[in-house]
């Protein structure tokens, strides 16, 4: 059971309660292997006779290990949330994940697998988006998510096979937030093209983007891809990430024009592996573009601030041995020159330390031989990297890794280093590892299991309630920030904030609603640092 769940049970127990759940629903998976279950019929037919949803609050389970399909694209709007998790969030390996893939309409057609228009939370699932057969080209952007001001929470997952983003943001002022996720196998096989990006976001801005502890390799295109936002995006972070495989058609985090950036503790290896050359790479819409840069801005806005720092940034020699065979490159360059206006002091924004990590795919360098050997062929090497147990079947195109494992499951797959005795294992901004750490099992706390943090200093005032409350909370660190009214049985009476937040000290009013029983009640507050609940009386 989760830390928060235990606690908060026994809170309310303590108060003479009990803890009734949310509406969940389970969905088993098909006793035929060759015929998975449908998700689309059950999520998007569950409906009342009238038509309208059966509880806006639901949550959809997929059995771990199990295979599932959708027949026709999952698509909410603004009035209900779309949510969608594993049965047990606590089985994380990739054999554990429920798969999510797409099967054939009767016109032989893909669907898309989630067009959103509302809110949409994704946790420990493995959503292999684009694949439509052996070899063939991946489809593009199987989830984009249309909701202005909506909330796109993706957990504990792994998005792979999608020619366009993993995550296609439509629409401005939207909430994301990434944490312990894979993202892998993105772009066009086998020809030199752009697409294959991490997060795109496309010409609208972000309200926040925080993207933690994830890991993205074998991609084509950008980390982040922004192009034509006339407004800036307001908050963009990537923390504690690994990236490698990386080939930076279009570059590798192309900002455009944001008010706050802040990319800290990652590690960055071979970014931008088809060099800076502006003979085949082409960063597109940099101002200072005959070079690819790591990280690029367009303009300046007020305010630009950008913090970037306690990266690891290099290129492996086979990579380099590569350039110098087919170029004149030489590394790519990390700034563009407006990011080094913004920083000022770019001391300590790298440091360049060569890892070696445990055990990953292979430097894909055989498609930097056939990309200069040909720029126009159509049969370059396939960067697409898949699990061993398809050896000489009609998947096997020779870039194969064991991720699955067939004797414990678990697979090899390990993109971690020895953190004892290289720098990079003390250099993060706290101290410790940079990169990713909860698949390394550095950080062992997820962020569904935060402790009680006093330091939170949440409070209500007045309490006893009549008609209003200002609740108080201070923020350590930016993230996802719920405050929730509870009844004594558990039962959520109010959501007051579900948003992400800066940090800082907050206020908010609470008007109680007029028809609100008087009695006890629980206000809990859950952040990314942690949480706190108070008991509130309402009174006359």
């Amino acid at each position: 059971m989760r830390f928060y769940n235990l606690f908060f049970g026994v809170m309310l127990i303590l108060l003479g309660g009990t803890v009734m759940a949310q509406r969940i629903v389970d969905i088993p998976p098909s006793d035929d292997p060759t015929s998975p279950a449908d998700i689309s019929l059950v999520i998007m037919g569950d409906t009342m006779p009238t038509g309208e949803r059966m509880d806006n609050n639901t949550v959809y389970r997929l059995a771990n290990g199990s295979v599932y399909t959708v027949t026709s694209r999952l698509e909410n709007t603004e009035d209900w949330p779309l949510q969608i998790e594993a049965a047990d969030l606590t089985k994380t390996a990739q054999i554990d994940k429920p798969v999510i893939t797409r099967t054939p309409n009767a016109d032989g057609a893909y669907p898309q697998v989630i067009w959103s228009s509302g809110d949409v939370t994704l946790k420990n699932l493995w959503i292999i988006g684009g694949e439509t057969g052996p070899g063939e080209q991946q489809s593009w952007g199987q989830c984009r998510f249309f909701g202005t001001g909506s909330r796109v929470i993706v957990t504990d997952c792994l998005m792979e096979k999608d020619r366009g983003g993993f995550l296609q943001l439509r629409a401005n002022d939207m909430k994301i937030y990434v944490d312990n996720c894979v993202f892998r196998n993105g772009g066009n096989r086998f020809i030199l093209e752009g697409n294959g990006r991490g997060i795109d976001t496309r010409e609208f801005a972000v309200d926040t983007l925080i993207v933690r502890n994830t890991v993205i390799h074998n991609i084509i295109d950008r980390v982040f891809r922004s192009l034509g936002n006339v407004t800036p995006h307001n908050y963009i972070e990537f923390d504690h990430c690994t990236v490698f495989n990386h080939f930076g058609r279009h570059g590798c985090f192309v900002f455009e024009q944001a008010h706050n950036i802040k990319i800290t503790n990652n590690l960055l290896i071979n970014p931008n592996m088809m060099g800076a050359s502006p003979r085949y790479a082409d960063e597109q819409n940099n101002p200072d573009n005959e070079v690819n840069k790591i990280f690029t801005l367009d303009t300046l806005v007020d305010p630009t601030n950008v913090t970037i720092s306690n990266n690891n940034i290099f290129w492996t020699e086979d990579v380099k041995a590569v350039w110098a065979k087919y170029d004149t490159v030489s590394k790519p360059p990390v700034y563009s020159t407006l990011i080094q206006q913004a920083m000022g002091d770019t001391t300590n924004g790298y440091f360049t330390e060569e890892l070696e990590l445990n055990s990953v795919p292979i430097n894909i360098t055989e498609y930097l031989d056939d990309l200069y050997a040909n720029p126009a062929a159509e049969d370059m090497f396939d960067f697409v990297v898949q699990d061993s147990a398809l050896q000489g079947t009609a998947r096997d195109f020779g870039n194969l890794f064991d991720f699955l494992g067939i004797a414990d499951g678990m697979g090899d797959f390990s993109p971690c280093y020895d953190v004892n005795n290289t720098m990079s294992g003390t250099a993060a901004t706290d101290g410790g590892p940079i990169g990713a750490l909860t698949i390394c099992g550095l950080e062992t706390t997820s962020v569904y299991e935060r402790a009680i943090d006093l330091n939170l200093n949440f409070g209500a005032s007045p309490n006893p309630i009549s008609t209003s409350a200002n609740f108080a909370y201070h923020l350590d660190r930016p993230g996802l920030v719920r405050l929730s009214i509870y009844d004594l049985t558990g039962r959520t009476v109010q959501v007051l904030v579900n948003d992400f937040q800066s940090d800082g000290d907050y206020n908010f009013e609470w008007r109680v609603p007029a028809q609100m029983p008087l009695g006890t009640y629980i206000a809990r507050l859950q952040t990314q640092q942690g949480q706190m609940a108070t008991k509130l009386m309402l009174t006359k």
